[in-house]
This record gives structure tokens, sequence and C-alpha cells, in this order.
């Protein structure tokens, strides 16, 4: 027997469908400097302040959000044909739903970029701090691409309309983060997203008030930790960035030390936990050493190494936004 969706089935997708089209829109934005989300209505809205591939080529925001709206309708009035469905398929062959599919990738993504995440109010890894090792990175391409892929083998006839406007969205993200680490390649050229990464990182526990202020403060320490690592994996993949990023990851960089310095005892200064703040103070003491001791490599020996050439390129550009 065949028949329409049903009014039950129909809302039930309308609402996966806005969770999941929130955060592709915030996606989209991580493409073109910013992060990636979930629904709106459980999840911040803030995206990070990432430059990535925006270096040369930024996009007004206003104009930006007018594409967005211009492509969503666009691919909706060619999903908005109705279709049947066959009330009757075996479960054993259904596919896995794709609400559950962008779940799934969310919380992955959320472990390889956990300030992006925090920054948009998913808080499962706020103790973790971005891994922009070799090895890391080329693990997450790896699973980006065979996440592509399983997008790809989706059956598309089986998804609502919502759902197929939210389809084509997700692979464009995708499409976009494989730009950015395998073509353009941006943790090998652009040292200021290792600041960022422990800047907003910080500044996000900082300032959301995601969970109580001791565990905020033990998020911290924990990020902080990890400083040395993200600094020794800035050291080993930027060698000949170009001149403008690191003149701007130097500024970049001192601002965190500051930040570490100054803001963050000031943000936990109602903490009653005596202890823990002289925890605090000690593993933001250590992140600045490693810091600052970048910080002067970048003024000299990465200086020196710094060519001219900070442009992405044509065929990336043009890739970016096909």
């Amino acid at each position: 027997l065949d028949a329409r969706y049903s009014p039950a089935s129909a809302i039930a997708s309308h609402a996966a469908s806005i969770a999941g089209l929130a955060g592709f829109i915030c996606g989209t934005a991580a493409i073109c400097g910013g992060g990636t989300g979930r629904s709106a209505a459980s999840r911040d809205r803030r995206v990070d302040r990432r430059g990535h591939l925006n270096d040369d080529v930024r996009v007004p925001r206003r104009i930006l959000v007018l594409l967005v709206a211009v492509a969503l309708a666009a691919v909706a009035i060619v999903y908005a044909v109705p279709r049947r469905v066959a009330l009757t398929q075996p479960a054993a062959r259904a596919p896995v739903p794709f609400a559950r599919f962008v779940d799934d990738y969310l919380d992955r993504f959320a472990h390889y970029h956990p300030s992006i995440a925090a920054g948009n109010g998913i808080h499962a890894h706020d103790d973790q701090l971005e891994n922009f090792s070799a090895a890391s990175i080329a693990e997450e391409v790896g699973w980006l691409r065979s996440e592509r892929r399983r997008l790809d083998a989706l059956d598309v006839a089986q998804l609502t309309p919502d759902e197929r406007v939210d389809h084509r969205i997700l692979q464009g993200v995708i499409d976009g983060w494989l730009l950015d680490l395998d073509g353009v390649r941006t943790w090998r050229r652009n040292p200021m997203i290792y600041a960022a990464a422990i800047s907003d990182g910080v500044h996000n526990l900082m300032t959301m008030e995601s969970s109580p202020a001791p565990e905020r403060i033990r998020q911290v320490i924990a990020k902080l930790g990890s400083v040395p690592a993200l600094v020794a994996a800035a050291r080993a993949n930027v060698t000949s960035p170009p001149r403008v990023f690191v003149e701007r990851a130097t500024a970049m960089f001192h601002g965190t030390s500051d930040l570490l310095r100054h803001e963050l005892p000031l943000a936990f200064a109602d903490v009653a936990d005596a202890p823990l703040k002289d925890a605090l103070a000690t593993s933001a003491d250590a992140a600045r050493r490693a810091i600052d001791a970048y910080t002067s490599d970048l003024e000299t020996t990465v200086l020196r190494a710094a060519t001219d050439r900070f442009a992405t390129g044509t065929a990336n550009v043009e890739s970016r936004y096909r």
C-alpha cells in the first residue's frame, strides 16, 4: 500500500530537518571562516572567528546570508514535488535515518574541533584542545572522505524535501573542510589558527555558563595542559607561511598570552575554591611560557622564512564557492 507522508511523520521529519539545517548553515559559515553547529533551540548561535580560507577573499555576511537563502530556496523548489513512500518497506532494509547521520557527524566533528563546537553550544569536549598534528589531520581527512561517501550512498529519494536540502548543504560543508585541510592545507600555512584554537577555547569557558564555574576551571586546566603539544604541532607544520599571516599570528599569540595572564583570573574571581584557582594559575603560567616561546620564534625564525605568497589561488576559491 502506497500513501503520502502522514502528518505525524511529516512533523517529525520537519523537526529533525530544522535541527540539521541550523547546524549546516553554521557549517557553511565554517567554510567561510565560521563553525558548525546544531539546532538553534538547543545550541548556541556563535560562530567561531577563524579566518581559514577567508584570508584573501572576504564575503560580506549580508551577501553570504542572501546567497545561502537563494540556494536553499532553489533546492527546495526542485525537490518540492511530493513523493510516494511504500509503507510496507521491511524495517531491516531501512537506511540509517538521516537525522542520526547528522548527529553522528556533528559529534565526531566536535572531537576534532572542540573550540568551534563549544562556540556553537556543543560542550562534550570542553576539556580538550585541537590536535593539529599531521597524523590527526590525516585521520580527519580520511574520516571526512568516508562521511562524504556515506552521504552520497544515501537514497535521496527516501528523504523528505527538507532533508534533501540538508543533504546537499552537508555535502558542501564536508567538501569545504576537505578543501581547507587537504587542498589549501591551512594548517601548514597559517599560524593564526593555532592561536585561535587556544584563545577561542579558553574564552568560551570564561564566558559561556555551560557548566558551574569550578567545573569550567577544571576544563580550562585540562585544555591548557595541551598547549605545549599544540605549539609543537605549529612548529612542525608551519615552516614557510605568508609573511602577513606571521605578523597577524604574532599579535594574536601576544593577545592570547595576555588573556591567560589578566582576563582568565578575573573571569573566575568569584570562585571560592582557592586551591583550584591556584591550580588554574599554575596551568596558565605553563601555557603562557609555551606560547611566549613560540611567539618569539614567529618574530624571528619563522618571519625570516616567510614569503609574500598569501593567495589561495583562483582554482581553490572557485572550488569553494561553486
